[in-house]
């Protein structure tokens, strides 16, 4: 790693009735090793019985790293999906059990179980970024077929259209459209009105344009990542699939929107 990040002693790893007293002071010189060996190799495997404290000693070198970290940097610790829901709670009692109030009231996490969600968390501004990101095994290489991926999906639609010429007929066909061909699940389905506010507007407006038409998004729904993925690909093939799609209902526009889809998320797994 090259980088030097020293134990921090604020975290306590003596918890009465819970870790004795040597079992702490083992676990702290465990804990100071790793940091120390991580100094000059990538990493390394601490192994031990059940009960002895691994999870703990993980936790405070993860917490010593992001305390530490002088541009704020989240560690992430990837675990597998049956324990997504023990890591998080253990850090819980971790931090209540660990580190003086004012630590604890500082440091806060995040899970992310799909990429977006991970890209997510990497965009937030330093007054927001989580120090501990719980990322599930599998994350990056999940596809986008539900929700999340919707707005990645409109992004894509977007980059397909950008610097195109005379494509108001075929964005108003859009606007009807889109909320068939994205197959929108998680809120009812909103009207034209709603897809012109989002096709026309930069990514970056996003957010506001879905919390203005009551959709509950707490985050920009394109990660910064993916943008500059969009703008790598190509995406002529999708362009010339959405020209096909019908200025008006027609016995042929379910078709039309099933290749389109087609197209759509063989371009996306490109992203």
């Amino acid at each position: 790693m090259s980088y030097i990040y020293p134990y921090n002693d604020a975290i306590n790893l003596f918890v009465k009735g819970r870790i004795s007293k040597n079992d702490a002071e083992r676990q702290k010189r465990t804990a100071k090793k790793i940091l120390c060996l991580l100094e000059n190799q990538p990493g390394l495997i601490l192994a031990d019985e059940v009960g002895m404290g691994k999870t703990f000693v993980a936790l405070a070198v993860a917490l010593s790293v992001a305390t530490s970290d002088k541009v704020k940097r989240p560690v992430v610790i990837m675990v597998p999906s049956t324990l997504k829901e023990k890591w998080p709670r253990d850090f819980e009692v971790f931090r209540e059990k660990c580190l003086p109030e004012a630590l604890s009231s500082s440091i806060h996490y995040g899970r992310a179980e799909t990429g977006v969600d991970f890209l997510k968390l990497l965009d937030d501004e330093e007054e927001n970024r989580k120090s501990i990101v719980f990322l599930m095994h599998g994350a990056m290489s999940r596809g986008l077929t539900d929700d999340s991926g919707v707005w990645i999906k409109l992004a894509l639609i977007q980059r397909a259209l950008y610097r195109r010429w005379d494509t108001d007929r075929l964005k108003k066909a859009l606007y009807r459209v889109l909320g068939r061909l994205l197959r929108v699940t998680k809120f009812d389905r909103p009207g034209e009105i709603f897809w012109k506010k989002l096709l026309d507007s930069d990514t970056g407006k996003w957010l506001c344009i879905l919390n203005r038409f009551g959709i509950g998004e707490k985050d920009d729904p394109v990660p910064k990542g993916v943008m500059d993925a969009l703008r790598e690909i190509n995406v002529q093939s999708l362009y010339t699939e959405i020209q096909k799609i019908p200025q008006r209902e027609s016995k042929n526009l379910g078709e039309r929107i099933r290749e389109t889809r087609s197209v759509l998320n063989k371009e996306i797994r490109e992203v």
